[in-house]
């Protein structure tokens, strides 16, 4: 499905003139990219949500219409208020479908481990999105990982995804993406953890009665 959003163009800008854009429910925004001059937009937000509420989200190609102009674009950021709510700026960056796009993708587990269903092991879902680059029309909304075979100590890598000749990962290949460990193992990790940060503990206060020692001199001396 193809979005197409029309925006208006912003003859003025600033704090005020972009606070009464969102009053009227408009998100002030800049297209950009492509090696041509940045234009300065507002959307309206339900438009927006809209196309975050798309399969690809904000990795939907858009036709961005405004004026006479109508351009190919994808949102490449989003700015939010301080509660993380409401979108309150929009970076849209121009694109040429014929190029290969940037995109980060989110991953979904497939299948609960062996090592988790019969060796009481613990999975740990490491890395959950890894950046690919593809054409905008063979965009995908998630990358499946089956973990089902995974035992006990075994993890599985982004060099372990396969992907057609389609999409690039770019990705460091021995990022990993999910592992099962033991009971055994996360108590000792545990263990150490808490022994170091008591060692710790002990040094600052062994460090922390040298200065008072020394302070304590220094005074009697005066």
């Amino acid at each position: 499905m193809e979005y197409k959003i029309t925006a208006e163009l912003r003859e003025k800008t600033g704090k005020e003139i972009s606070k009464q854009l969102r009053k009227e429910n408009f998100i002030p925004a800049v297209l950009y990219g492509e090696k041509k001059d940045s234009i300065a937009l507002s959307v309206k937000v339900d438009d927006i949500k809209e196309v975050l509420k798309s399969e690809r989200g904000v990795n939907q190609p858009l036709r961005l219409k405004y004026g006479k102009k109508t351009e190919d674009a994808m949102i490449y950021e989003l700015q939010y208020d301080y509660l993380g709510r409401d979108i309150i700026h929009i970076d849209f960056l121009r694109v040429d479908l014929d190029k290969p796009v940037d995109i980060t993708v989110p991953i979904h587990l497939i299948g609960t481990p062996v090592g988790v269903k019969q060796e009481d092991g613990l999975l740990d879902f490491v890395t959950r999105e890894i950046d690919l680059s593809c054409l905008p029309k063979d965009i995908i909304n998630n990358i499946e990982v089956d973990i089902s075979e995974l035992h006990v100590g075994q993890s599985v890598k982004v060099q372990d995804i396969e992907l057609d000749e389609r999409y690039q990962i770019v990705t460091d290949p021995s990022v990993v993406i999910a592992t099962v460990s033991s009971h055994a193992a996360e108590e000792v990790a545990e263990e150490e953890e808490v022994e170091e940060t008591e060692e710790e503990a002990a040094a600052a206060g062994t460090e922390s009665e040298a200065k008072e020692g020394e302070k304590s001199a220094s005074e009697e001396k005066e």
